[in-house]
């Protein structure tokens, strides 16, 4: 289960657990109120030269308009993520694997190292 959905599953429990506490004799249902944890922006989470939070890059991320954005990632063979980030979500466009430095690319699909690192991660 991804991190979300671990959340909205928790928030979901509590909601169950507190609802089936109320007092039904006066009438008054207690309102409870789920905001999710704020997103950080893309442009953030994947930083030319930084290292990418596999974790954080997972949970996605927020484009410069609020819009929630998850960026798709490659599974590689041995586990590892190879990450490729378009410019719409306000990141430099480019790749990385997850725990391993974001290299900005503006086209990965002709970047020879973005297809060297994508032939390793396909094994």
């Amino acid at each position: 289960m991804t991190r979300p959905s671990r959340i909205l599953a928790l928030a979901a429990a509590g909601i169950l657990a507190l609802t089936s506490c109320a007092d039904t004799s006066t009438g008054v249902t207690p309102t409870i109120t789920y905001s999710p944890p704020a997103l950080p922006a893309c442009a953030d989470v994947f930083q030319p030269g930084e290292t990418i939070d596999q974790e954080q890059a997972a949970a996605g991320c927020v484009d410069p308009d609020g819009g929630q954005q998850m960026v798709g990632a490659h599974r590689c063979d041995d586990g590892r993520h190879l990450w490729q980030v378009d410019a719409s979500t306000g990141a430099k466009a480019g790749w990385g694997f997850g725990g391993g430095k974001y290299r900005a690319s503006k086209d990965a699909a002709n970047d020879p190292a973005y297809s060297k690192a994508y032939e390793d991660c396909a094994g």
